[in-house]
């Protein structure tokens, strides 16, 4: 049998007591790799810090060496700070060697794996270890989507504990794994053991350090790796084109992890963070060892496979927590709740936190039902009158509420488990392919929850203070509001405020501990959109930033329909005063708004996606231009325009990617995201990478590369090099959501008629989903794509002279034309001829973005 080893290549020795650096003594070593090696020092000031040495001497190719390439990789994140990135303090070559000083860790979760089998443990419990990693996913996908670095090198070695946080370190490989060749990328700094199997060839994608990140969760969790060889040769084969061994899992973690792990890279999670916020939610009782690990049972080494010493010293205790902000408990009970409630037995934890333990159970009868136990006040001899209030509360959407006594001072809330919750079905939708529930089902759930919610403040003056969309359930014949009462009857008098128990659904008046008449509308406000578009209207602010006006900053309603978004926009007023009346007006304003954009609108009302082609609001109807003619109803002569129009054109899907596709000739999408200054150049740095790309153009608007494919016989014989060149023209952002417009054109080059449809149907939509993944884009959603059409036509504006334009393309709600001088953003309207006929029709519209060419301008219009 033979261990799989990484050539180390040659390490300088040092010394205990050297000064490589003045005033940084060496204390003890702490570990060697294919890099270097790795010191305990002692830094000015009597302070203790780890000092990495770079050997300079071995390269991985023919001009970059070890210490170069390690250099170039802390050049790229010396500069990128988070709490959960282990710091560099100094870096700096002595003679031919790097030498860098870093924090120094109290262990890896190396060690602590080792700790965990010393006590006869078969790994780092799980509730513990989901904690610990969710961290390190942070941090990844901080790196990975916002820099368009990856680490390339996650394993239990390069992940740390300081005190009880995790910090990933030893970003060597940070650099591009493109600038190396295949057969040295096997043998240098990657740990193949926890390698994806697309870096096998060469490549790096955004999803690589994800599945490094499973493979880490898998051996922490049972002690032993997905896949067992011999040899190098036969773990890359077992890597590249066999499945994960996962029987060690338990069996509600395997298909979480097997999709971590997928071959393909498109086939994983979108981040790091939904593969921890899946495992996180998955409900997996207590995960006890069988027996105790039995490390000769692996057919390999572990620490022959590491390439990177990770070990800094012994420190902290066991770190007891799954989760920053919600902590939650071992899934055994305690003995003394289990045996003061007879005729129940705990299933599942769902979680602990300052609201109390909340459990899964099922009572003598065998139906499951939701147990909360609370404390009660210290001395407290009867039940509270708050419980009281509570447990006397009627109405149909209320379940029916049980206390009952669980030991000293401790009592469970008893209430029947609903079939659903809504946040349970924003699940299976968005399985399905969709972004939320659609908009009618969604509304229509709302509406009896919002009637509800009006009542019980009209006849109790309670409000829930607590909504989320996992409260919003539905029973075997009703529909419930879960913990209805819980805020302002328990918590409040508690001096337990409800924005520090739900911040995310939280008004903001909630976080100065004032209670308005109008929380819980606001709360509705924002799971509508959550649940309507899949995005929160503040994105994914922790606690600390919500309670912030001004880190909470403006509520993003760019991705919802456009008739909707004054209405949430009024619901979340920072003003109570200025919100809707009741719950129930605020979601009639919304199925009213739905109506009025089907008759306003001359085009086909948003889809349950929501969005529209812009995020720039349609003019409103009472805001006319009086210098302007008014424009006569254009909508069935449009229709026909199209109807010609779009022959010899596809409107093509793959998921959630929307194109227009002209066979053999040329593929375009339009997309929106959100690109900070500068951000653009790096994001779209990481997709050239992967493609290996060329470039052939790099503007501040504008980029083109030039993707080869792989050539056959004919191809060498004829001299050609077919592949895809793409263009993409990122605009102007919108200053009230932030949001560039994007368009992306992919061109055949050097191929014939046959050879460019099929690069276009195959490859095309892959390389579309690569560049979303990047840009973080956003698909348009309009209702209908758009189709070339020439044709002369005026543009005409307030007070100015009309510009003669050429149009370029035509849909149903925008157009794009081409216009030979610069036009400013704002209301406009054009004259353009019907199809094959002298007679002209105007459209109302507003320009929302103007692309500057070498001897024209694109403008991009609006129609309604």
């Amino acid at each position: 049998m033979l261990p799989i080893s990484v050539p180390s290549g040659p390490i300088t020795q040092h010394l205990a007591g050297e000064e490589p650096i003045a005033g940084y003594r060496l204390i003890e070593p702490l570990g060697r790799g294919g890099f270097g090696e790795v010191w305990k020092c002692e830094a000015p000031g009597g302070l203790h810090k780890a000092i990495k040495f770079v050997s300079g001497k071995r390269s991985f190719d023919r001009q970059t060496s070890n210490a170069e390439q390690e250099l170039r990789a802390m050049e790229r994140i010396k500069a990128i700070r988070h709490p959960f990135l282990l710091s560099t303090e100094r870096v700096e070559f002595v003679g031919d060697e790097l030498v860098i000083v870093m924090e120094l860790a109290d262990r890896s979760l190396h060690d602590l794996l080792k700790e965990c089998q010393a006590r006869g443990e078969v790994g780092i419990p799980r509730w513990e270890l989901v904690g610990y990693l969710r961290e390190a996913a942070e941090v990844l996908d901080l790196l990975n989507q916002e820099y368009a670095i990856k680490h390339l090198d996650i394993k239990p070695r390069n992940i740390f504990l300081v005190g009880k946080h995790v910090k990933v370190a030893d970003f060597g490989l940070a650099a591009s794994l493109a600038e190396l060749n295949d057969s040295e990328a096997r043998q240098g700094g990657l740990t193949p053991l926890y390698a994806a199997p697309e870096t096998f060839q060469g490549q790096v994608t955004l999803f690589s350090d994800q599945y490094s990140l499973a493979v880490t969760y898998v051996e922490l969790l049972t002690g032993k790796p997905p896949f067992s060889a011999r040899n190098l040769n036969q773990l890359m084969m077992q890597v590249c084109s066999q499945p994960p061994d996962l029987s060690g899992l338990p069996p509600e973690d395997r298909p979480v992890v097997g999709r971590a792990l997928a071959k393909e890279p498109s086939q994983r999670y979108a981040s790091c963070l939904e593969f921890m916020d899946e495992l996180d939610a998955v409900s997996v009782p207590e995960f006890l060892p069988p027996r105790k690990a039995n490390n000769t049972s692996y057919e390999f080494s572990l620490d022959e496979l590491a390439s990177t010493p990770g070990s800094l010293s012994n420190g902290s205790g066991i770190y007891r927590r799954r989760s920053r902000l919600v902590p939650t408990v071992r899934s055994s009970p305690p003995p003394a709740m289990s045996e003061t409630l007879e005729g129940y037995t705990l299933l599942d934890s769902l979680g602990r936190g300052p609201a109390g333990e909340l459990w899964r159970a099922r009572n003598s009868k065998g139906d499951c039902c939701l147990l909360r136990f609370i404390a009660l006040p210290s001395g407290s001899s009867e039940r509270p009158a708050g419980l009281e209030r509570i447990q006397n509360l009627r109405h149909e959407y209320l379940p029916r509420l049980q206390i009952l006594p669980a030991g000293p001072e401790r009592v469970a809330l008893i209430t029947p488990l609903g079939l659903g919750s809504l946040w349970e079905r924003f699940r299976e939708c968005h399985a399905a392919g969709m972004p939320g529930i659609p908009r009618n089902e969604l509304l229509a759930a709302l509406l009896r929850y919002a009637t509800a919610l009006d009542e019980l403040y009209h006849e109790h003056e309670l409000q829930h203070l607590l909504l989320s969309p996992r409260h919003l359930v539905h029973g075997p014949s009703s529909h419930w509001l879960l913990e209805f009462g819980m805020a302002e009857c328990w918590w409040l008098p508690q001096n337990l405020q409800p924005a520090h128990l739900s911040p995310r659904y939280s008004a903001p008046e909630l976080f100065e501990s004032l209670v308005s008449d109008a929380c819980d509308q606001y709360s509705l406000a924002l799971i509508y959109q959550e649940l309507l578009v899949g995005l929160h209207p503040f994105r994914n602010l922790n606690a600390r930033q919500m309670a912030n006006p001004r880190l909470r900053g403006a509520p993003d309603v760019s991705l919802l329909p456009g008739s909707d978004r004054s209405v949430v926009l009024q619901a979340l007023s920072k003003e109570p005063d200025k919100r809707f009346r009741s719950c129930r007006e605020f979601v009639l304003a919304l199925q009213e708004a739905g109506r009025q954009g089907q008759k306003v609108v001359i085009a086909t009302a948003p889809s349950a996606q929501g969005g529209l082609l812009c995020p720039t609001p349609p003019l409103p109807a009472s805001e006319p231009n009086p210098s302007l003619p008014p424009a006569p109803s254009w909508k069935e002569p449009l229709e026909e325009i199209l109807l010609h129009a779009g022959r010899g054109h596809e409107v093509r899907s793959v998921g959630l990617i929307h194109y227009r596709l002209a066979p053999a000739q040329h593929l375009e999408q339009r997309c929106l995201a959100r690109l900070p200054t500068g951000m653009a150049r790096l994001k779209l740095e990481g997709f050239r990478e992967q493609w290996q790309a060329e470039e052939v153009h790099r503007g501040d608007r504008r980029t083109v590369y030039q993707i080869a494919s792989k050539s056959n016989l004919w191809d060498r014989c004829l001299g050609r090099t077919p592949g895809l060149q793409v263009e993409i023209r990122i605009g102007t952002a919108d200053n009230v959501t932030g949001l560039s417009p994007i368009r992306i054109r992919l061109d055949p080059v050097d191929c014939n008629r046959m050879r460019a449809e099929q690069l276009l149907g195959e490859l095309g939509p892959t390389l579309l989903s690569s560049l979303q993944t990047y840009l973080h884009s956003q698909s348009e959603k309009s209702s209908q794509e758009r189709f070339p059409l020439t044709q002369q036509l005026t543009l005409q504006f307030m007070g100015a002279k009309p510009i003669l334009a050429t149009l370029r393309d035509i849909g149903r709600d925008a157009l794009c034309v081409l216009s030979p001088q610069p036009v400013a953003c704002g209301p406009i309207q054009i004259q353009m001829n019907q199809w094959a006929s002298a007679v002209t029709m105007t459209l109302s519209g507003r320009v929302v973005d103007c692309f500057a060419w070498d001897n024209h301008h694109e403008l991009e219009i609006r129609l309604g």
